[in-house]
Order: C-alpha cells, then sequence, then structure tokens
C-alpha cells in the first residue's frame, strides 16, 4: 500500500512518523529505515523522533534514495548486495576512458575525435581533456539510466542504427561490465514484482520516504511497484494542497501519454494564481509522477492531509493577534488559498525582509548586523534556531571567516558553523596533498610555493612556525626565487629557478658573500638566520622539490598509489594535529584503485588531483549542521528544515537560480520531460521550502553594486518576481517602504548608525561607530607653513622631469601589472603600504637594440 502524507509543516510530518510507530512498533532488533535525501534533515528528524516516542530515538537509519531503492532491487532480483554499482558516474568514468581511445575512431565518433584533437588530448597520456570527456559521457550515461531508460534498453539491446556513438560505447559496456545499468534493473525488478507473487524474502518491513521534493520517475515506478508487497509511506513536505488538486485536473484534461510525459508548460503556470506557480514546478511534477497512470501501481495507493493554518496556530500558541506578520499571511496563503484574506503588512513588521547590499563583504557584515539585532530583540531566540544558505558558499566562506569571527567589531562572541565545505577546502592535509598535485602540472611560481607552505600539517611535519615561514618567503625573495623548480623548467636558465635558490643558501653557509664570487654562476647568499633555522628550511625546500619533480611524471594507477603514500608519509608524517583526515585520504586513494586499476593509461598529476578531490567532496555537509550553533550551509533541495530564522545570502542574478551545463550530445538537452531534473526549477523550489520552514523572520539579500565598476545589479530573477508580486498584493510600492532595504555602500556612512523608520541602526560594529564619530569631529586647523619651506616652481618642475625620466619604463611596467595601483598613487594613495608584494615575475628591462 502506497500511502502520501501531505502537509505544509514539517513538524506535522514528523509527528504523523512518530505516530505510525508508536502505533505500528517495529520488532525489538529490527533497524527502521528512513529514507532522506539530505544529512541535516536525518539530524533534525532524528531529534523530532526523540521528542514524539518519549525521549529516545534508537536504532533508526537514515539512508539516502539510491543506496535503499538499489538494495530493494537487488533483493527483488535475487543479487547479492554490498557490491558497488559499476554504472555510477563516479566508477563508469574509467571504463569509459578505457574504452575511449578505440570508440574515437570510429566514424560515429569524429565529434569527439575533433574535440579531443582541437585540446590535444589524443596522446597516450590521461590529461585533463579526456578526463574531462570521460566524465561528461558517464554523467550523461548515468542520467540516462534514472531519466531515459527506455532508450538506454534500445541501445543494451542493439535497436540502432550505428550512426549514434553512444549506443555503439553503451553495447561495448555491456561487454565489459558484469551488471546493467540501474534504470534496467528497476524494469526488470517491477516485471518480477508483477509476474511473480512468489514472496521475496530480505525486503524490509515497511518503506519510509520523507521529506523528500522529487525522485525519478523510474524510481517513482518502483515505489509504486513495491506497495504490493510493503507498506511504502512517504511524507511529503507540500506548499498547498491546490497545487496536488491542480496536477489531478490537468491530467483529467489531458491524456495520460500527455500529462505524463509532459514537462509543466507555461499555460500551466499562468493559471496558478500564486507562489507556487513561480516557484513550485519542482514539486508539482513530482506530484503529477505520484499519481501515475497505474501501470506500475500493484498496491492500493491513498493519500491524507495534515495542513495546518499558521494563523490558527500561531494564536493559539503565541497569543498572536491580528495584524499578523506578513510571513505567516504568506504561509496560510498557500496553505487555504481560497479562505485567506487579503496581505497585509503592519508598521515595523520584519518577518519577511529583502536587503540589497552593496558587495559581498558588506552583505555578510549587513546579515550579521541583523542577526545580533533579531537576537537581542528576542531574548529566547538562540543561535541553533538560525540557519543562512547560500548559493555561493565557497565564495562568501572566507567573509564568513572574518565578519563573523570578528568578536571585538561587535562585542558578541556570536557561535557559528560553516558547513558544506569537505576538507580539501581548507589548508589542511588533503587539500595541501590536492595543491600539491596540482602544482605538479603547473608552473611553479613564488606565490603557488607560498600558498602551498600555508599548509599546517607540512609546517608541523618540518618544525616551522607561521612566522618562520613568513620570513622563508621574504629571504626567498632577496634570494632571488621567481618561478620554476629548475633551469630545465625555464628553458635552460637556472637563475630564479627554486634549485638555483636552494644552491645560494647552502653555498652561503661555506662561502663569503665576495663581488664576482660565484661558482657555476650562483652566488652565495649570506643570510642573518641561524644554522638550525636554515637547516629546517632547507631540509623543507629540498624534499618539496623532490616531491614536485616525482609528481610532474604520469604513471599508472597502481603506482600512483605507491607514489601517494610515500609523499604523504615523508612529507606530512602521521598527520599531526590532521591525523584524523588521513583516513579518509587513505581510503579515497584506494577506492580509486579498486575502480581504475585495470586502466592502462598513464594518468597525469591534474587528473590524480580532480579524482581525489571529487571522492574526498562526497562527504560535503555530512557535519556540523544542528550543532547547537548558527549554521552557514550551502542552498540546496530539501535542506530548508524549520528554523525560527533562515537567511537566504547572495541571491544574485547569474548566480541564481543556478543552471547545470550539459553537453551538446546529452540527451536530456533534446528534449524535456516530466520529471527531467532542472537547477533552475530546484533553486526555485528552494525558495518555497524556505517559506514553509521560516517561522519567524525570512530574510533575502544580493549584491546590488558591482564591486569594481559600481554599477547597479538587480536580484535574482525568481526574488524580482516575488518582490513585484508583493508589491501588487500589498497595493504598491508606496505601502511597503521598507520591504527592501538599500544599504550604503560605504561602511562608515552616517545613516548605518541611525535608526530611521522605526528600524534599528542597520550596523552593530562598534569600531565602525567610533570611526564614524572621529570623523564627525572637526578638524584642527593647519599651521601655516613659512615660504621657505615651498620650493620654487623651476626646482619643481626640473625634479619632475628628473624622476619621469628616471622611471618611464618602471612606471609603465607597473601600470601594465597594477593598472589600479598605479591610478591611486596617482591621486596620493599608497595601495598595500604595509605589505610586502611577492614578485612572480622576473626583471625586464628596455632593449633598444
Amino acid at each position: 500500500m502506497l500511502t502520501v502524507f501531505r502537509s505544509n509543516r514539517a513538524e506535522t510530518l514528523a509527528a504523523i512518523l512518530a505516530a505510525q510507530l508508536r502505533l505500528h512498533p517495529p520488532a525489538p532488533f529490527e533497524t527502521v529505515q528512513v529514507v532522506v535525501n539530505t544529512w541535516p534533515t536525518s539530524r533534525w528528524l532524528g531529534e523530532q523522533l526523540a521528542e514524539g516516542l518519549g525521549g529516545i530515538a534508537a536504532n533508526i537509519r537514515y539512508p539516502f534514495p539510491g543506496s535503499q531503492l538499489r538494495r530493494i532491487v537487488q533483493t527483488v532480483l535475487g543479487e547479492e548486495g554490498g557490491a558497488p554499482d559499476p554504472w555510477r558516474a563516479i566508477d563508469l568514468v574509467w571504463p569509459v576512458l578505457e574504452l575511449l581511445p578505440h570508440l574515437v575512431r570510429e566514424p560515429a565518433a569524429a565529434p569527439l575525435r575533433h574535440w579531443l584533437e582541437r585540446r590535444d588530448g589524443g596522446g597516450h597520456t590521461l590529461e585533463r581533456a579526456q578526463w574531462q570527456l570521460a566524465r561528461s559521457i558517464a554523467d550523461a550515461l548515468d542520467d540516462y539510466a534514472l531519466y531515459r531508460p527506455e532508450l538506454l534498453a534500445s541501445w543494451w539491446a542493439g535497436e540502432d542504427d550505428g550512426s549514434d556513438w553512444q549506443a555503439l560505447l553503451v553495447r561495448w559496456l555491456r561487454q565489459r561490465l558484469t551488471v546493467s545499468p540501474f534504470g534496467l534493473r528497476v524494469v526488470e525488478a517491477i516485471a518480477r514484482l508483477r509476474d511473480d507473487p512468489a514472496p521475496i524474502a530480505g525486503l524490509p518491513g515497511c518503506l519510509r520516504l520523507f521529506g523528500l521534493s522529487s525522485l525519478a520517475p523510474v524510481q517513482v515506478g518502483l515505489l509504486q511497484a513495491i506497495s504490493g508487497r510493503l507498506p511504502v509511506d512517504l511524507y511529503l513536505l507540500t506548499p498547498c494542497p491546490d497545487l496536488w488538486q491542480r496536477c489531478s485536473q490537468r491530467r483529467a484534461a489531458l491524456s495520460d501519454a500527455v500529462a505524463l510525459n509532459q514537462p509543466l508548460a507555461g499555460d500551466w503556470l499562468v493559471e496558478a494564481p500564486g507562489l507556487e506557480a513561480r516557484f513550485g514546478r519542482l514539486g508539482a511534477e513530482f506530484q503529477q509522477l505520484l499519481e501515475g497512470t497505474g501501470a506500475c501501481q500493484l498496491g492500493s495507493a491513498t493519500e491524507r492531509d495534515g495542513f495546518v493554518d499558521p494563523l490558527a496556530l500561531s494564536a493559539l500558541e503565541e497569543g498572536r493577534a491580528e495584524p499578523f506578520p506578513l510571513l505567516l499571511q504568506l504561509q496560510r496563503q498557500l496553505a487555504e488559498p481560497e479562505t485567506a484574506q487579503p496581505l497585509q503588512r503592519a508598521a515595523g513588521d520584519s518577518s519577511l525582509e529583502f536587503h540589497a547590499c552593496p558587495g559581498r563583504l558588506r552583505q555578510v557584515q549587513i546579515v550579521r548586523d541583523r542577526l545580533l539585532q533579531l537576537l537581542h530583540a528576542n531574548p529566547d531566540l538562540q543561535p541553533r534556531d538560525v540557519l543562512v544558505m547560500t548559493p555561493q558558499v565557497d565564495l562568501f566562506a572566507p567573509l564568513v571567516a572574518s565578519v563573523f569571527g570578528d568578536t571585538e567589531a561587535t562585542g558578541v562572541a556570536l557561535d557559528w558553523r560553516l558547513t558544506d565545505r569537505s576538507q580539501q577546502s581548507q589548508a589542511g592535509l588533503g587539500r595541501s596533498l590536492l595543491t600539491l598535485l596540482q602544482q605538479a602540472g603547473e608552473r611553479l611560481t613564488a606565490s603557488s610555493l607560498e600558498t602551498l607552505l600555508e599548509s599546517g600539517p607540512l609546517r608541523q611535519r618540518f618544525q616551522l612556525s607561521p612566522e618562520e615561514v613568513a620570513e622563508l618567503h621574504r629571504v626567498l625573495q632577496q634570494v632571488g626565487f621567481r618561478w620554476g623548480i629548475d633551469g630545465d623548467a625555464r628553458g635552460g636558465e637556472a637563475s630564479g629557478s627554486l634549485s638555483w635558490a636552494i644552491d645560494r643558501l647552502l653555498l652561503g653557509l661555506v662561502l663569503p658573500d665576495a663581488p664576482g664570487l660565484a661558482p657555476g654562476e650562483t652566488a652565495p647568499f649570506a643570510g642573518h638566520q641561524g644554522l638550525e633555522l636554515l637547516g629546517r628550511w632547507l631540509h623543507l625546500l629540498t624534499r618539496l622539490r623532490h616531491w614536485l619533480r616525482e609528481l610532474r611524471h604520469p604513471r599508472r594507477s597502481p603506482a600512483w598509489a605507491e607514489t601517494l603514500q610515500a609523499a604523504i608519509e615523508d612529507l606530512f608524517a602521521d598527520g599531526g594535529d590532521q591525523a584524523w583526515e588521513l583516513p579518509p585520504l587513505l581510503a579515497a586513494i584506494d577506492d580509486w584503485q579498486q575502480v581504475a586499476g585495470g586502466c592502462e593509461l598513464p594518468v597525469a598529476a591534474p587528473v590524480v588531483a580532480a579524482v581525489l578531490e571529487e571522492r574526498l567532496a562526497a562527504d560535503a555537509g555530512r557535519f556540523g549542521h544542528r550543532s547547537g550553533a548558527l549554521t552557514i550551509s550551502a542552498l540546496e533541495p530539501m535542506r530548508a528544515i524549520p528554523h525560527r530564522v533562515i537567511v537566504l545570502m547572495g541571491l544574485d542574478a547569474g548566480c541564481f537560480p543556478r543552471r547545470r551545463q550539459r553537453p551538446g550530445f546529452h540527451q536530456l538537452e533534446q528534449q524535456r520531460r516530466l520529471g527531467d531534473p532542472s537547477a533552475a526549477d530546484q533553486d526555485r523550489y528552494v525558495l518555497l521550502e524556505a517559506l514553509l520552514s521560516a517561522r519567524d523572520h525570512l530574510l533575502v539579500t544580493w549584491n546590488c553594486r558591482d564591486e569594481r565598476k559600481g554599477e547597479e545589479l538587480w536580484p535574482a530573477a525568481p526574488v524580482s518576481q516575488w518582490i513585484s508580486w508583493l508589491e501588487g498584493k500589498l497595493g504598491g510600492k508606496v505601502n511597503v517602504p521598507d520591504l527592501v532595504v538599500h544599504h550604503p555602500a560605504n561602511p562608515l556612512d552616517r545613516r548605518n548608525f541611525l535608526a530611521t523608520a522605526g528600524r534599528p541602526p542597520a550596523s552593530c560594529d562598534r569600531r565602525l561607530l567610533q570611526a564614524r564619530r572621529l570623523l564627525e569631529q572637526p578638524l584642527p586647523p593647519e599651521a601655516p607653513r613659512a615660504l621657505a619651506a615651498t620650493p620654487s616652481p623651476a626646482a619643481a618642475t626640473a625634479e619632475r622631469e628628473a624622476e619621469r625620466e628616471a622611471g618611464t619604463f618602471a612606471d609603465l611596467r607597473h601600470w601594465v601589472i597594477q593598472p589600479q595601483a598605479c591610478w591611486l598613487r596617482s591621486l596620493g594613495l599608497q595601495p598595500n603600504e604595509w605589505a610586502d608584494a611577492t614578485a612572480d615575475l622576473d626583471p625586464a628591462e628596455l632593449d633598444e637594440r
């Protein structure tokens, strides 16, 4: 039996699930499986079930849909469980790489051959171009298994005319791999469930799925088929019952062949009156798929609604009276569109705010200050009740660390956690190894060496403090290192390379720094550092030079495993304080070897870095959620679990909604069907999920000024549509003057420290306030200078002419490299006045001959 529980509140769905577990308790030693789609949902749902089950929720696992449905298919087909699926894109790329040299020789694959030839990717070494092509092909075949199983089945059976290289590749993969793709196995499992009534041992007692907003059509068909053998409970968070009813009406107006294959078009969206039309296509298509044609529905199906009126619940729990906050009115209008009253926004209503912020740094500062104001205004509001999501988590990560971690600016120690960044995103052991591999395939420069030496485990291994490493960079600049490992990397000219700099340091230990003394065209460098410190520097530099030379040589995968393990042991030892990174790093190398051990192609170091980075990123976002601190995470579907305050940060035009770039040969690009994945639809649906999950406040921010040109930037299209829709419902801009807050670009602008229109001052930064007060003070009068202190006009002109003639080329060179800095110097400003810039280029002179 398939039961769909629908509600507009995740807490209601969690309470229904807890009630089901109480009414139909599992066996004492049975492990309860609840399928979720994100790590945060599993953490939050575990807390909710513990409350609903009397304080303890034990022996409950939260698998993801892909892994759980694969286990069910294996059980139905009688296959051995636990074996990895070779058709997953991350593993399929290696068989594709082995077959790619043979494939490009086929006439049908001429476009692939031409693409590789233009990128010099047709050699005997696996370079990045070949890797990217094979990865794109593997992604496409993985998508076909879920969204085009009938096409894959025709290729599998050889039902094609031979003009499509993808069909040829699928037949070759059939001969090479031992199992069929997941989509074809699902079709086979559905046929067995329909034709063979015999009991199937090993199936779970009940299949529970919580909070999913989408599934592939073939996965929906499997749920409908397996419901004839076991109870299937789907707990669906949906914005409104009207969305479901409209799907039923669409199916009644169209034939099943059209309604269950064609995606929702613009005419359907025009008929929907509210926000669900603008943002809810992903959920609507999922609900349309759940209705199905009945071809796969082997068990009975029923729906149970648990929609809640947010206004009635708020009045009952918190004693609120009209006018209710705008956020709750929007939630009610989604849940009960027929009985909802027209929207009203009271003065000072801060439940829904839009902030236009000039620049990313100002955006993070504004979000921090606004959250501090909300925490101050609501004593019962805690940091754990706040969720900040952004589609640009990697760009905002350093800004968040500098702004939220600056406790001296606000005087408040705000507890926060940044999630969804895997271990290679930080300067730890994994990131250091990846940087080393990437650097082995590129030109070594003084700046890249400086980045490499930021590694904490590397410094700890060679017993160097951050100050000693900074001093090493200054010494290398004085010695003359600019770029290149050795003379071979510089075309035969050794001076300026890392090896040449090491030789100068070594010669400085035994020879004096005398003019003309330069054995082998290498002059000794006499520094003032102690012998012990210089020895640790030389030990670090020589080992790095050795491994950079060693990693430049392509090798087969098994040889890479040995080389990487030796490099890790030599450069990082046991990992020191970052030793916890070592097991997952070694496991990623071992997993790669298991799937790529048969690949005969020598692999270049940048490709190895890409492979390991992808495998290390698999657990990104697993930790940090529901830690008791303010959470800052990536903006992903089904991520907006209930919080009192939700902030959507960085919704810039061009960045949101995100668009997935597929290659031209991808079949999903040829024609879109109902249920096909769409990154834009997923991001739009996130807005609805955030609107449903925010309990007290929802803040939306974006960058409104170009950080270089100062030009005005517009918010993302969904945000603009939302604001325009609200203005129409609320009676125009004149009735919502503070719905969209525009902030000054200058953090020292006095408007940031003044309360306006019933709102508190925008800034909570005490240092900026002190600086603003100093600016408000009148400057003391400047004492008049004596006439003798002013040079004569003729002398000043002659001095300027002499400086111009002496520095003409130097000024030209500086202008070519740093035009902005030259412009600032012309205004009397000195950028990076206290910073020592790292020079990566050799000194150059004009040759007039």
